[in-house]
C-alpha cells in the first residue's frame, strides 16, 4: 500500500464511527471489517494519487506555522488530522481551491479537539 498511514486512519476513523464503545468491536460482522478495509484501501489509493508526497508535505509545513501561531506544540498529530480532513473532504489537491474558511474551520476545530484528546494523556 503506497500510502499505509491514510489506510490505517480510515480504518481506524470508519471503525470508532460504527463502534465508539471499544467492547462493541468484537462484535464486528468480518464482512463489515472486509468492506470498510477495501473503501479505506481504494480511498488511500486514490490520495496517494490526487495529493502528490510533495503537494502533502506543503501543505503539512504551512499547516505547522499555523499551529505554531495557534500555540499547538505538536503539530504533527493536529496537522496530520487536518490534512485527513481536506483530502477526505477535498480528494484531488486541485480541489483545494474550492475549500471556503467556514470548512477549513470545521476540519481544524475537530482536529483541535482530536490534538487535546491524543496529546493530553
Amino acid at each position: 500500500m503506497p500510502n499505509g498511514k491514510d489506510y490505517c486512519s480510515c480504518m481506524q476513523r470508519n471503525v470508532e464511527k460504527k463502534y465508539p464503545d471499544f467492547q462493541d468491536f468484537e462484535n464486528l460482522p468480518i464482512e463489515e471489517l472486509q468492506s470498510i478495509a477495501k473503501m479505506c484501501s481504494d480511498s488511500a489509493t486514490a490520495n496517494n494519487a490526487y495529493w502528490p508526497e510533495n503537494v502533502q508535505a506543503t501543505f503539512l509545513k504551512g499547516c505547522a506555522d499555523v499551529a505554531k501561531e495557534k500555540g499547538i506544540k505538536n503539530s504533527e498529530v493536529y496537522c496530520a488530522c487536518v490534512l485527513e480532513g481536506v483530502m477526505f473532504y477535498y480528494p484531488k489537491a486541485e480541489d483545494i481551491a474550492k475549500m471556503n474558511k467556514d470548512s477549513l474551520d470545521k476540519i481544524s476545530s475537530m482536529c483541535q479537539t482530536y490534538y487535546e484528546k491524543n496529546t493530553t494523556k
